[in-house]
């Protein structure tokens, strides 16, 4: 069965995923030649965006953001929204900088944490199939029971002396390329092979466009919402390892309003807040944007308060467009 089959016969354009796609393709285009042209701009403008240093600082930057946002986006795809992620972020660099405390290993503590997001993203889905809450007062329930998970593990203090080798891996590079964007690398092959190959990929599309027809077609929606918020959660914690890296620090603040990088670097993406629509290139690009947008403000000395006003009104128009296409294709 394939997808078209599986969107339960909706007639409108956006139901034909080859033109979802194509539009989708055409709007990372659109993002990556805004990115090129503003780093053109800021690269004349000031003497140091150019500089080795400060491009892989944004790259630094922009790779946490976009690994969050590829985890946001699958679960978009869905129609769902993960508002949990800034909470498990900072609750994720929490545990791994415990454990490591404590004197257990690195791998054993990496692997934990990234457990540990698996079964916060399996609590969200459990609520959201299960209890049928909405995805959004799920999460949203997350995003503030997390924090304070973290807090209370931590006695709201912060977490320091980690060891030499885990600081190291968040600093490094490998042929030039900072190690945390070969993370996003690491993220993106499995992702884009699932979403475009596998006949999850074609489920994960389905719920978002049609979930009673995909429940009709006999889709398994559980058990695909669960890999959605799960994988979302799991990325949130891989996030949350290699932040408590690059800051030697393990603090409930971690990630703190990052769900909103998440969603605006999904959207600027091209991935619709509707459902059915997104793939991992565009995330990357709109947090590479949103990085590139901090840093460039930063160094021409602008009041850091503008930089969430253009994100807010960023996020404004991009989701305004995306609710025309979505009325037009009705």
């Amino acid at each position: 069965m394939n997808l078209q089959e599986l969107l339960g016969g909706r007639k409108n354009k956006l139901a034909d995923p080859r033109v979802a796609r194509i539009r989708m393709y055409l709007n990372n285009l659109a993002v990556f030649f805004i990115v090129a042209m503003i780093w053109l701009a800021l690269t004349i403008a000031t003497d140091t965006f150019g500089t080795v240093n400060n491009i892989t600082n944004v790259l630094r930057q922009s790779s946490l953001w976009s690994i969050i946002a590829i985890g946001q986006t699958v679960v978009l795809i869905t129609a769902g929204i993960d508002l949990s992620i800034g909470s498990v972020v900072g609750l994720t660099s929490c545990i791994v900088a415990l454990m490591l405390n404590k004197g257990y290993p690195i791998s054993v503590s990496v692997i934990f944490t990234m457990l540990c997001g698996l079964g916060v993203g399996a609590i969200h889905a459990l609520g959201i199939t299960k209890g049928r809450l909405p995805p959004f007062i799920m999460t949203l329930a997350g995003l503030t029971g997390w924090f304070g998970v973290a807090l209370l593990i931590t006695g709201a203090m912060p977490i320091g002396n980690l060891p030499a080798d885990f600081k190291e891996f968040s600093r490094g590079d490998f042929i030039g390329i900072p190690n945390l964007f070969w993370c996003v690398i690491g993220i993106m092959i499995p992702t884009y092979i699932i979403l475009n190959h596998t006949p999850l990929g074609n489920h994960l599309y389905a719920i978002g466009s049609n979930m009673p027809g995909s429940e009709l077609n006999a889709v398994p929606v559980t058990r695909t919402i669960f890999f959605a918020y799960m994988f979302s959660g799991f990325c949130a914690s891989v996030v949350g390892i290699l932040v408590a890296a690059r800051l030697s620090l393990g603090i409930a603040s971690n990630g703190f309003t990052w769900e909103l990088k998440a969603v605006a670097s999904s959207v600027i993406g091209g991935t619709s807040l509707f459902g059915a629509v997104g793939g991992v290139f565009g995330p990357v690009l709109g947090a590479t944007l949103l990085s590139t947008i901090n840093n460039g403000a930063n160094l021409l000395k602008f009041d850091p308060y503008w930089q969430r006003i253009i994100t807010g009104l960023l996020i404004v128009v991009v989701v305004f467009f995306d609710q025309l296409k979505n009325k037009g294709n009705k």
